[in-house]
C-alpha cells in the first residue's frame, strides 16, 4: 500500500515531495495500492445496483446507473459508426471485456454518441477501458433518473399556484391548515386578460405517459401533422412510425399513456401516469369548457416525451440517461428538420451522478430555441452542496425550480440552492389533472416545475418572437421577491406570469447603467468588502432587478460565482462582503446588474491575496505504509452512523481555526460542520468535453475531511478505531464494507474498506489506505465548506 498526506500552508512553503502534502501545511498521504489499475475510471457508489429498496431509508442522492450500459462520445462520427461494425474487445483487469456499440434513440443529438453494452459486471472497468483509448472522448455510466414528487396531499386544496383563492391552507412553517396568503400565486387569472395561451405553442412533457383522452387534456394533446394515426408507416420519416402524439421511449412505442391500471409506490396504489398527466394538466388542462380545473394555458400544445414507467420489479419507475438523451433528440430534431414549435420541455425528475451525454443534449435543445425547466428535487437538500441532476447542470437555457407553499415559504420538501436553483413556483397541495378523468392533489417540486414550463408557453404565445434567452431571463427576473426565498435561489422569486407578460409588454431595451465607483471597499485575507453607487432599471432610473458577484481567475480564466443581492435605490451606496474561493490568488470581481427582462450592465475591479491565505494547503504522495492496529472502538457500527461532537486530544488547526472536536462518518469522512442528511454523493470533479475547467466537487459547503467518502457500512465486523501513538497524533481507522444492494440487475458486493486519517497537532492530515478498497465511487479531500475544494484526483472517482 501507499500513502499520501496533506499538511496547512504556512507563509513558507513546504517543499513538495513524493508524499501527497498538504501544507498550513494539510498532508495527504495517499496510497497506490488504493485503487487497483481496474478501477481508475469513474464508479458508482451503489456500482451494479440501479436500485435501492432499503426501507425507511432514502439515498436519493447517490449516483445509481443501469449496469451493462455505458454512455460513449467518440471522437467523429465517422469512428463510432465503424465501432457498430467491429471493434476490438477491451482488456482491464487481466480480464477480457466483449463490447457491443450500438446506436440508440438519442446518438443524434451529439455527434459521435453510441451506447456499449458490456457484461453487468464488468460495467466499470468497462467505463475505464473506453476512457484510456485515443478514439474515445468520453465514456460515463448510464445514471438513473426519478421523478419528482412526493405522496399525494390529502388536504383541500384548489388551484392556488395560478391565482389568490383565500382557501384554506398547510402552512409548512407551522404545521397547521390556516387561510390562505394573498398573492402567493403567480396571478395567472390576471395575465389570462392578455393572453390565454396558443395551441402553435408546443411544450413536450418529458416524464410519465399522459392520458391523451382525458376530458380535460384531450383538446391540448399535440398531433404530429406528418403522420397519419395507425397506418404502421413513418410519414414523416422521423424514424418514429406513428408517433402521433409524441414517443414512449421506456418502452419504445408510439403508445404515451399505459394506463387503464394501478401500481404500488410507496405502499399506495396509483394510477399508471398520473404523474405526467398531473404535470401536463397544469401547464395545459383546457380552460374555459366547463369542465374540471384549468392549466397555465387555455390553450396549448402538449407533446408527450415518456421517459418513466411503472414496472414489475421496480415500484419507483426509474429512467435513465439513455432515455432522457433520446427524448431530448426527438424534441431537438422535431423543431430543427420537421419546424415543430416546440418552445419548452419540463423536466420533473432527478437523480444523482453528473452525465456529460446528458448536459451536452440538454445545450443542444438551447441551441435550437427550446427551454429546459427542471425540478430542483424532494430532499429538503442545497443542491449546492449535494447535485441533483439535470437541475444543476450550468446550462444557459436552463431554469431549476423550487417549490413555494400557499403562504410563500419555502416548501418543507423542497431543495434549494443560493447559486444553483434558480428560481420558486407554487408545489405544495396542486390540483390538476389524473387519468380516466379524475383530478388530484400532488406536491412537490415536480409540481413547481410545470407552472414555469406553463409560463414559458403562455409568453411564447403572447411574443413569439422570443430568444431562449429572453424566455428564461424574463421568468426568472420578473417574479414576486419573497423573503422566505432569500439565500435559497439565485433570483430571490417566486416566478410571477403576470408581471413576465407586462415586463415584456414595455419593449424596454434598456440597460442598467454600470456600477458607480466600484471598489474594494476593504479586505481582510479572503474576506472581501465589494461597494458601488447602485445603477437603476434604465440607465440611473427605475429600480434594477438583481445584482450578481462572481469571480474570474487572473491565470486559469475559471469563474466561480459568488453570489447574488437585490439591489437598492438608483445612487445609493451598496456593498456586499463575501469570501473569494480557495486556490486563487489574484483575479477580478465581476458585478453584474440585470433589469426585469435580463439586461444587464458589467463594472470589474481586480483582487489579489496573500498566498498563504489564499492556497493555505499543499500536497504531495508517498510510498505505501502500514496502517495503525488497535485501539479504541467507537462501537459506531451500521449504515450512515455518526459519532457527533467527538472531542479531540489536542486543538486541530483545519482552514485557519483551531478544531477541539469532530463529527465521525461511518461514511468515511470527519466533519467540522453539520453532516449532509443524505448518503454521500460520491461524486468527485468532472470535466465537461466542451467547457474546459468547469468542474464540481461535493465537498464544497460541507466542512470536512474525506478519506475516503463512499456509502460504507460498518455493522459487518467493522467499526471506527481510534490510536493515539503520542500527545501530537490522533489516528481515526476505519474498517468496513461498500454498502450492497441487492436486486435483480446485480449489485457491487459487500468489499472491504480498510483506510485511515491521522491528525497532527500542527494541522497535519495524513491518509493511508490498505488491502481491498475496491469497487469504489469514492471523494478524497479536504473542504472548509467553499467552492474550489482540495479534492485529490488520484484517489476520486
Amino acid at each position: 500500500m501507499s500513502s499520501s498526506s496533506v499538511r496547512p500552508q504556512r507563509a513558507a512553503r513546504i517543499v513538495r515531495s513524493r508524499v501527497l502534502v498538504f501544507s498550513l501545511t494539510f498532508l495527504l498521504i495517499a496510497s497506490s495500492a488504493l485503487f487497483p489499475a481496474s478501477l481508475a475510471a469513474p464508479q458508482d457508489s451503489d456500482s451494479l445496483a440501479s436500485l435501492n429498496n432499503r426501507t425507511n431509508k432514502v439515498k436519493s442522492s447517490r449516483a445509481e446507473f443501469v449496469p451493462g450500459e455505458i454512455l460513449v462520445r467518440f471522437r467523429t462520427e465517422e469512428t463510432a459508426a465503424s465501432k457498430e461494425r467491429a471493434i476490438a474487445p477491451l482488456r482491464a483487469n487481466n480480464q477480457e471485456i466483449a463490447l457491443d456499440v450500438q446506436q440508440f434513440e438519442g446518438s443524434e443529438i451529439i455527434e459521435g454518441l453510441r451506447v456499449a453494452h458490456v457484461a453487468p459486471e464488468q460495467t466499470l472497468d468497462a467505463i475505464e477501458a473506453l476512457n484510456k483509448r485515443a478514439d474515445v472522448l468520453y465514456a460515463e455510466p448510464n445514471y438513473i433518473r426519478r421523478k419528482d414528487s412526493v405522496p399525494n396531499d390529502p388536504s383541500f386544496g384548489s388551484l392556488w399556484g395560478l391565482r389568490n383563492t383565500g382557501q384554506v391552507g398547510f402552512n409548512d412553517l407551522t404545521g397547521t391548515s390556516e387561510p390562505g396568503k394573498p398573492d402567493a400565486d403567480i396571478d395567472a387569472d390576471e395575465a389570462w386578460d392578455i393572453t390565454t395561451g396558443s395551441r402553435s405553442v408546443v411544450v413536450g412533457v418529458i416524464d410519465e405517459g399522459i392520458d391523451i383522452n382525458h376530458v380535460d387534456l384531450q383538446a391540448n394533446i399535440w398531433r404530429n401533422p406528418g403522420e397519419t394515426p395507425g397506418n404502421g408507416r413513418d410519414d414523416d420519416g422521423n424514424g418514429f412510425v406513428d408517433d402521433v402524439n409524441g414517443w414512449d421511449f421506456y418502452h419504445n412505442d408510439a403508445s404515451v399513456y399505459d394506463g387503464p391500471g394501478t401500481f404500488t409506490e410507496d405502499g399506495q396504489q396509483i394510477e399508471k401516469d398520473s404523474h405526467g398527466t398531473h404535470v401536463a394538466g397544469t401547464i395545459g388542462a383546457v380552460g374555459n369548457n366547463g369542465v374540471g380545473v384549468v392549466g397555465v394555458n387555455h390553450q396549448v400544445s402538449i407533446m408527450s416525451l415518456k421517459i418513466l414507467g411503472a414496472g414489475a420489479t421496480d415500484t419507483r419507475a426509474p429512467s435513465s440517461v439513455r432515455t432522457t438523451v433520446a427524448a431530448y433528440n426527438y424534441a431537438e430534431k422535431m423543431k430543427r428538420d420537421f419546424g415543430i414549435n416546440i418552445r419548452a420541455v419540463n423536466n420533473s425528475y432527478g437523480g444523482g451522478g453528473k452525465s456529460q451525454t446528458e448536459l451536452l443534449a440538454i445545450k443542444a435543445l438551447g441551441d435550437v430555441g427550446i427551454l429546459f425547466v427542471a425540478s430542483a428535487g424532494n430532499d429538503t437538500e442545497n443542491n449546492d452542496a449535494i447535485a441533483h441532476y439535470p437541475s444543476n447542470y450550468d446550462a444557459p437555457n436552463l431554469l431549476a425550480v423550487a417549490a413555494t407553499d400557499r403562504f410563500d415559504n419555502l416548501a418543507s420538501f423542497s431543495d434549494f440552492g443560493a447559486n444553483t436553483v434558480t428560481v420558486g413556483a407554487p408545489g405544495r397541495s396542486i390540483l390538476s389533472t389524473t387519468p380516466n378523468n379524475t383530478y388530484s392533489l400532488f406536491s412537490g417540486t415536480s409540481m413547481a416545475s410545470p407552472h414555469v414550463t406553463g409560463a414559458a408557453a403562455l409568453l411564447c404565445a403572447a411574443y413569439p418572437n422570443l430568444s431562449v434567452k429572453q424566455l428564461r431571463d424574463v421568468l426568472l427576473l420578473s417574479g414576486d421577491i419573497i423573503p422566505s426565498l432569500a439565500g435559497k435561489v439565485y433570483s430571490y422569486r417566486r416566478m410571477n406570469v403576470n408581471n413576465a407578460l407586462r415586463a415584456l409588454a414595455e419593449n424596454d431595451a434598456t440597460a442598467p447603467a454600470a456600477a458607480g465607483n466600484l471598489q474594494v471597499a476593504s479586505q481582510n485575507g479572503r474576506s472581501v468588502t465589494l461597494q458601488w453607487a447602485a445603477p437603476g432599471d434604465d440607465g440611473n432610473s427605475g429600480q434594477a432587478a438583481l445584482n450578481e458577484v462572481s469571480f474570474r481567475d487572473a491565470i486559469t480564466g475559471t469563474s466561480l460565482l459568488l453570489g447574488t443581492s437585490l439591489p437598492v435605490a438608483p445612487g445609493s451606496t451598496q456593498s456586499i462582503t463575501f469570501t473569494l474561493p480557495y486556490r486563487h490568488t489574484s483575479g477580478t470581481l465581476i458585478l453584474r446588474v440585470f433589469d426585469n427582462v435580463g439586461t444587464a450592465s458589467t463594472a470589474s475591479v481586480n483582487v489579489t491575496l496573500d498566498a498563504a491565505a489564499a492556497d493555505p494547503y499543499t500536497q504531495t504522495t508517498s510510498a505505501a505504509t502500514g496502517l495503525s492496529t488497535g485501539g479504541t472502538a467507537l462501537g459506531l457500527n451500521g449504515d450512515d452512523r455518526y459519532r457527533q461532537n467527538y472531542a479531540l486530544p489536542f486543538a486541530f488547526p483545519f482552514f485557519g481555526q483551531q478544531r477541539t472536536s469532530v463529527t465521525v462518518s461511518t461514511n468515511g469522512a470527519l466533519y467540522f460542520s453539520n453532516p449532509p442528511t443524505q448518503t454521500p454523493p460520491s461524486s468527485a470533479p468532472e470535466e465537461i468535453a466542451d467547457d474546459a475547467g468547469s468542474s464540481i466537487s461535493e465537498l464544497a459547503t460541507h466542512e470536512m475531511i474525506a478519506g475516503l467518502w463512499d456509502d460504507l457500512r460498518t455493522d459487518r465486523g467493522g467499526d471506527i478505531y481510534i490510536v493515539q501513538p503520542d500527545a501530537n497524533r490522533v489516528i481515526f481507522r476505519w474498517q468496513a464494507v461498500t454498502f450492497d444492494t441487492a436486486t435483480t440487475t446485480g449489485s457491487r458486493g459487500e468489499n472491504p474498506v480498510n483506510f485511515e486519517i491521522e491528525l497532527r497537532r500542527d494541522g497535519t492530515i495524513i491518509f493511508r489506505y490498505g488491502s481491498g478498497n475496491t469497487k469504489l465511487f469514492s471523494v478524497v479531500g479536504i473542504s472548509a465548506g467553499a467552492p474550489d475544494a482540495y479534492v485529490v484526483n488520484s484517489h476520486s472517482f
